[in-house]
């Protein structure tokens, strides 16, 4: 997939070629709210850019089968690439970049974004390397459901116990420690679908839970998709629930300071405009804060009678 957007007649000469390496696939809400907001900016931009995009799949293949397959494909399409520079999205690709980009592409520079609880010291030395952290505002979003809700005496996790859900789990308890003397903080971790049916079924009044489980198995040994799994345990839960990113607005929670991908992609298709217009990376700052937002859904405001403005 391929588009070219700025003026219709522009000289070859002023055609920036840029590839876009996305670690999931077309379809993953994240994902395609990345690409619109790279879409958007480089639309306003005023450069004409050709750019490509590769979708890696690594939400469904994993492993040293698969990784040895993407960099094989990688090395056939594009042994004779003309890119100027790499927009990569989320963790997978950006640890494949990291170490084969020189391989694979040469030294142009590399955008990134969607890369989770980045660890800045990864960039000494990559003066090239620019992009956008996600971390969720976690302590933020305790802070407003207190705010928002007084009586609350306990704040409930749910989560999945994938690598990724361990990860925000620690971060979650990390920023809940502030609040410890307030409230009790706990977690559903890992549950099949069935009995977090039965744990939401019996919050008592005076808990509220946030939601951040990429998917929820089920007896049938089948996997939920976060929101379809958000949207089953909200029809029939009690209490409020919150979450950390804004693709599970709509789906049953009440909001919270989200991580907003589309926002991401924006912030990443800022960067790679610079770059493209002749800054140096080095001039940039290597990484940027993650851009997260106060996001709420009415529907879930008025079932709970919640006054958020």
């Amino acid at each position: 997939m391929s588009f070219i957007l700025g003026h219709s007649f522009a000289h070859a000469a002023d055609v920036h070629n840029v590839l876009i390496l996305n670690s999931y696939h077309a379809g993953f809400k994240g994902t395609d709210d990345m690409v619109a907001g790279v879409k958007k900016v480089f639309e306003k931009s005023g450069l004409t850019i050709n750019t490509k995009i590769e979708y890696l799949d690594s939400k469904h293949y994993s492993g040293p089968a698969h990784d040895k397959l993407v960099l094989d494909t990688l090395r056939a399409k594009y042994h004779q690439h003309n890119f100027e520079l790499l927009l990569v999205a989320d963790d997978y690709a950006f640890n494949l970049v990291e170490k084969h980009r020189d391989e694979l592409f040469g030294k142009i520079p590399v955008v990134f974004a969607g890369t989770n609880y980045f660890n800045g010291a990864r960039l000494l030395g990559k003066t090239d390397y620019i992009g956008i952290d996600e971390s969720p505002s976690f302590a933020d979003t305790i802070a407003l459901i207190l705010s928002l809700h007084p009586d609350t005496k306990r704040v409930v996790a749910i989560h999945d116990d994938t690598v990724t859900g361990q990860l925000n789990s620690r971060a979650f308890h990390d920023a809940a420690k502030s609040f410890a003397s307030r409230v009790q903080i706990d977690s559903l971790a890992g549950l099949l679908m069935q009995d977090l049916h039965k744990a939401v079924e019996e919050f008592q009044p005076g808990t509220v839970a946030v939601y951040f489980a990429s998917n929820v198995k089920e007896k049938s040994g089948g996997n939920l998709s976060s929101n379809d799994a958000l949207r089953s345990i909200a029809a029939i839960s009690p209490i409020p629930i919150y979450g950390g990113w804004e693709f599970s607005l709509g789906h049953g929670i009440v909001g919270g300071r989200l991580i907003d991908l589309y926002g991401h992609g924006m912030a990443a298709g800022q960067l790679a405009a610079r770059l493209l217009r002749g800054e140096a990376a080095q001039t940039l700052s290597g990484l940027s804060p993650s851009p997260n937002t106060y996001l709420f859904d009415q529907v879930q405001l008025d079932r709970f009678n919640i006054n958020a403005a």
